[in-house]
């Protein structure tokens, strides 16, 4: 989407409006010099017609370079200009910044890295030689893998030019040297042991070589799949709840984190998570995290909801609803929380006059209706289910201890006491 105005004469300004507007580049101190174009002077409106230049260049290469990268103009008509998949109000330059990334072409040396490794051989050697040759009890399949390591490490690091990097640094160094390229026979930097471990040494004086941009496939099917949910939610647009710079996933992370529009019940409700299913004083958004799907955006993970439930059901038992005393040691979710418990009962599990004094709130149920005569084991079975739909929370024998059910015994016929 363009961020071009154009004038037809140095008095007339052509306004953005709030879908045209560049959501990355967007400067308040533009938006109102735009606003009063005329009180200008003509030095402060060429410039403002050359920053517009420099937006719209701006815009245009990155519109360029997203379809080339196989990303898709809106043919909506409303939507004109604008990358496909995205919210109002994302520029193509906006969209750039959001699911591309710098394409690793290779490696360069690092002069000043390399610099200390050259100075500092009494420490480096024998980290350079401790993993060089593949370990003699690893199966054949990792000893290859790690030999391929190694070869395409030293490659890349002799493509980078090591070898007159190591030459030019001993020659600033004063060191003597006794090759012209840097590189003993063996293809060894100078000065470095014959069993250099290369894997090592390039992590040690080399950095990523960046040129072109590719796209970040990951990012981009996250960035789709939020403006989706996003748009479902009936948030359709980034501007104006969102300054400049922020990109859909992050503005998609704060509507689940406010529940902008109900975006994280529906979730819920797609997935039939309940209140219930949630420890007490949880936030909705503290449990979405505990059964997130991380590779979809608002996704949820079957396996982990599970989980949840079940784990939470145990800790129940046992008088836990609140997690949160569990935090500072790593207890953030019930899972976690009942590793903590299983590995230190002694200590975390609650006495049995903790438990009693941790239940919930008893429930008085409304009355309960019975069509008819039925017999008195009949009726305490009915009693008891129909208390528990008030109070889930307590077991059939705990019903039943304070209905009193649990002294009553029947005799059977001809017994007595």
């Amino acid at each position: 989407m363009s961020t071009s105005v154009n004038f037809s004469t140095a008095s007339t300004a052509g306004v953005l409006n709030a879908n045209q507007r560049s959501f990355g580049t967007w400067d308040n101190a533009f938006s109102t010099q735009l606003n009063r174009i005329n009180t200008l002077s003509e030095s402060e409106r060429a410039q403002l017609v050359q920053k517009q230049e420099e937006l719209a260049a701006r815009e245009e290469q990155a519109k360029t370079e997203l379809l080339a990268l196989g990303l898709e103009e809106d043919t909506n008509p409303a939507r004109a200009s604008s990358p496909k998949g995205f919210p109002l109000g994302v520029t193509w330059a906006d969209a750039r910044d959001m699911v591309t990334r710098k394409k690793v072409v290779g490696s360069e040396i690092n002069l000043e890295k390399l610099r200390r490794a050259i100075s500092d051989q009494s420490t480096l050697s024998l980290a350079l030689r401790y993993s060089a040759r593949p370990d003699p009890k690893a199966s054949p399949e990792e000893q290859a893998a790690h030999i391929a390591a190694q070869e395409a490490a030293k490659a890349e690091l002799l493509e980078a030019g090591v070898g007159e990097a190591v030459l030019s640094i001993r020659k600033e160094l004063g060191l003597e040297s006794t090759t012209t390229t840097g590189l003993t026979a063996e293809g060894v930097p100078e000065g470095f042991d014959e069993s250099i471990d290369w894997v090592y040494l390039k992590r040690k004086v080399a950095v990523p070589r960046l040129d072109g941009l590719e796209l970040n496939e990951e990012a981009l099917t996250k960035t789709y799949a939020a403006t989706e949910r996003m748009a479902a939610a009936g948030i359709t647009a980034l501007y104006p709840d969102w300054p400049p710079g922020t990109s859909v996933l992050q503005a998609f992370e704060d509507s689940l984190k406010e529940n902008k529009k109900g975006i994280l019940t529906n979730i819920f409700n797609e997935n039939n998570i309940t209140l219930k299913d949630l420890p007490t004083r949880a936030t909705r958004y503290q449990a979405y995290k505990m059964v997130e799907d991380p590779s979809v955006a608002g996704g949820v993970d079957a396996e982990k909801v599970a989980a949840l439930r079940a784990d939470y059901a145990e800790l129940k038992k046992i008088g836990i609803f609140d997690i949160g005393k569990f935090k500072s040691i790593g207890g953030t979710t019930p899972s976690k929380v009942k590793e903590i418990i299983d590995a230190r009962p002694e200590k975390f599990r609650p006495t049995q006059a903790e438990l009693e004094a941790s239940r919930p709130n008893w429930k008085i149920p409304e009355p309960l209706v019975i069509n008819g005569p039925v017999s008195g084991a009949a009726w305490e079975a009915l009693t008891v289910a129909h208390a528990k739909q008030f109070n889930p929370e307590y077991t059939e024998d705990e019903i039943m201890a304070r209905y009193g059910f649990n002294t009553i015994r029947v005799l059977a016929q001809g017994e007595k006491l």
